[in-house]
């Protein structure tokens, strides 16, 4: 454990900010099955109303660096492409 306050006051803020990233992933994670759902009913305008949340969620994380910059490309790459080949079928 640690003895100083300065030490003291980084745990604290270390587990606040693992408390509110955790947060956001878990959001992300939400948006992302939200998504799915839509995709396997075959409803694509809401699909398209969620894909827009989760692009700006997963913006919003990358520029926090809640999530870094190629996690963030590659989770929208996925997502808009699973999006595209849904609605082209």
């Amino acid at each position: 454990m640690a003895h100083k306050k300065a030490a003291l006051k980084h745990i604290r803020q270390t587990e606040k900010l693992t408390e509110r990233n955790a947060a956001v992933k878990k959001q992300i994670a939400y948006l992302k099955r939200q998504i799915m759902k839509c995709l396997t009913d075959k409803d694509m305008t809401k699909a398209q109303e969620w894909m827009k949340r989760f692009i700006k969620s997963v913006d919003k994380a990358a520029q926090r660096n809640i999530l870094a910059k190629n996690t963030a490309a590659r989770k929208k790459s996925r997502m808009s492409a699973r999006v595209r080949v849904t609605q082209a079928a």
